[in-house]
């Protein structure tokens, strides 16, 4: 049931980068080897394609990736001293707005 042995493999892949002729620096056109490695390359890249989307989709149905720390958050009390202030201020900008829009302007006739 084992057909592929190590042995195997190993053959396979001297197969696979052996050059033909007694010269092992001539590069001579060998198209069935340079299909067999652009095969080989393939189905290798399809593969750890795969195992990496698998990677991520375990991830996120397990929500590891976006798992976030909660924080205890202090409560911040409000400060009714400054808030007063600040409401006088702006009550104090508003009756100046009031009496400038209610308010006839008088424009300076610059050629006089």
């Amino acid at each position: 049931m084992n057909n592929i042995s190590i042995k195997n493999l190993q053959q396979v892949i001297k197969k696979m980068f052996e050059f033909r002729g007694e010269d092992p620096e001539k590069m001579e056109i060998t198209p069935y080897r340079d299909w067999r490695m652009v095969v080989a390359v393939f189905f290798v890249g399809l593969i750890a394609s795969l195992v990496f989307n698998m990677y991520i989709f375990v991830g996120v149905n397990q929500d590891n990736f976006f798992r976030t720390v909660s924080k205890q958050e202090e409560v911040v009390g409000l400060n009714q001293g400054k808030l007063l202030t600040v409401l006088e201020v702006l009550n104090a900008k508003k009756t100046a707005f009031e009496t400038l829009t209610k308010g006839s302007v008088s424009v300076v006739d610059p050629s006089l």
